[in-house]
């Protein structure tokens, strides 16, 4: 079947070389995937490249929305005048637009949580735009790689947080881990801050949030103690690591409790 060009998509082949990366859209170079493409390198297998046109230095410029690793093998190859089929969405002329673009083009693939959350923020997607504000309420922000205090990594666990509920578990979750270890980055591993939550979504309106606050913040040896007998509990009866961290935060809850104790989660 022959393409028809539609007002919002063309399709053109161009000299590799007059070819950009829209840097605001892209994923973190996986330079392994770019050493592949060019190891085995079959220009028939390189498929469509989709791009935008922005107006940069008074000259249309085609920048490339998906496609990264592709193009940056084939200019390493130098194969800069080589032809590329692209399809230009002439309707994309945002950058909110070409961040949707991004993730409806890469929603099946193995994309890292990050570039998932981070252009879901930039198109203002309605989940990403919740959870940058319970982390902002509790004076947290997202970052690629961790290190400084409120940095969050993890944020693909928040994102699996979010949707248990929509975010009214992520927002105790962060309150709990902040009220109680303040804004380390031991409070805020993924792993942590998912069992935390797995324990939070079981017992629901059987725990109290708040009285578990000072038991996290007594706790010895820290946010890093509870991973660590989370993974004991995990070794010794085979469950996933977030539900050993669940298990060992109910197995304190009911040691400080009289009455009203927590079932056995298993």
């Amino acid at each position: 079947m022959l393409y028809k060009p539609t007002k919002d998509k063309t399709i053109r082949r161009v000299p590799v070389g007059s070819l950009v990366l829209y840097t605001l859209v892209q994923r973190e170079l996986v330079k392994s995937l770019v050493n592949h493409i060019k190891a085995d390198f079959n220009q028939d297998a390189i498929g469509v490249l989709h791009v935008v046109i922005r107006r940069i230095k008074g000259l249309d410029t085609y920048l490339i929305v998906d496609g990264q690793h592709r193009w940056v093998a084939m200019m390493e190859l130098g194969m800069e005048s080589r032809l590329v089929e692209v399809e230009i969405h002439n309707s994309v002329i945002t950058d909110q637009q070409a961040c949707e673009l991004f993730l409806r083009l890469n929603y099946k693939r193995n994309i890292r949580p990050w570039d998932t959350y981070d252009k879901s923020v930039k198109a203002e997607l309605p989940f990403a735009v919740a959870i940058t504000k319970t982390m902002e309420r509790y004076g947290l922000r997202a970052a690629r790689t961790g290190g400084a205090d409120g940095a969050v990594c993890a944020v693909g666990a928040l994102t699996s947080v979010y949707w248990m509920d929509d975010g009214v578990t992520l927002d105790k979750v962060l309150m709990m881990v902040t009220s109680a270890w303040g804004r380390t980055q031991a409070a805020l591993e993924g792993r942590l801050l998912s069992g935390l939550a797995l324990f939070l979504h079981h017992y629901g309106p059987l725990v109290e949030p708040k009285s578990l606050i000072p038991i996290l913040r007594e706790f010895v040896t820290g946010p890093g103690g509870v991973l660590a007998a989370g993974g004991g509990i995990k070794a010794m009866i085979g469950v996933p690591l977030i539900q050993g961290v669940a298990m060992e935060i109910a197995k304190l809850y009911n040691t400080h409790r009289r009455t009203k104790r927590l079932p056995p989660m298993v």
